[in-house]
């Protein structure tokens, strides 16, 4: 192979140089790790094994490795600077944040004890899931077997709403290849300093309204209990703890 064909290699869809080259193949799947059936595949596994397997300490520990890829993804397709490169990448996390969001309203609503200061309506869902949670332990909790199926559910759409943001960038009537799906991904970033500057879809209005309003119900149930934090302590230390 002659240097102008090594050249050609090292060079992105977008006409400029790779910032990382063709040679290093871990590097590079990282980079394209949205377009692996392999990282889907693994990360639903991972999430879902960890997480109900162990603790939810995991869960965010595989969100943050994620973000991480992303962040290497966003240097690649030429965002400058850690906070635009951090905006974009949280941006197009947005489905994880929402799963976390989820994971910290199922943690609160079954741990803390909903006393005579409570909501009566917070008090008979807590009362009706630890029922339920004591009535499954041999087999998984039932707070467990709803954050399963969440994780199931976002990584579906999560995926979808890839596709379709890149698709909808291109103009295309059918699945774009890999370049030119990350030549779309340069041409978002470039068009904007932030991501939200970009108008909404309807997915992303709907991911960061659930996000809201899991948040609003963490502060809600904080606000309401007798004692959250005397509750809430002892069940973030077992949850956060990688070998509970």
């Amino acid at each position: 192979m002659n240097n102008d064909q090594e050249k050609d290699e090292e060079t992105s869809p977008s006409g400029r140089r790779s910032l990382w080259g063709d040679r290093n193949v871990l590097l590079r799947w990282i980079i394209d790790h949205d377009d692996k059936r392999a990282f889907l595949i693994g990360y639903v596994g991972l999430t879902i094994l960890l997480t109900i397997g162990i603790s939810l300490f995991w869960l965010f520990f595989l969100v943050g490795v994620h973000l991480c890829f992303e962040c290497l993804k966003k240097i690649e397709d030429g965002a400058l600077g850690w906070k635009r490169v951090l905006a974009f990448a949280l941006w197009d996390i947005k489905f994880d944040v929402a799963l976390l969001s989820m994971a910290m309203v199922l943690l609160v609503v079954t741990e803390i004890r909903f006393g005579l200061a409570g909501i009566a309506g917070f008090a008979r869902f807590n009362s009706v899931l630890s029922r339920f949670s004591g009535a499954s332990r041999s087999f998984l909790p039932v707070k467990d077997l709803v954050l399963a199926f969440r994780i199931v559910c976002t990584r579906k759409m999560d995926r979808r709403d890839f596709l379709q943001r890149k698709l909808r960038w291109l103009k295309a009537e059918k699945k774009a290849d890999q370049a030119a799906l990350r030549a779309a991904d340069r041409e978002r970033i470039a068009a904007y300093r932030y991501p939200w500057q970009a108008p909404w879809d309807l997915t992303a209005k709907i991911v960061l309204g659930i996000i809201l309003v899991n948040l609003l119900v963490v502060i809600i149930a904080l606000g309401i209990a007798p004692d959250p934090w005397g509750d809430l302590i002892p069940a973030l230390k077992k949850e956060f703890h990688p070998w509970p």
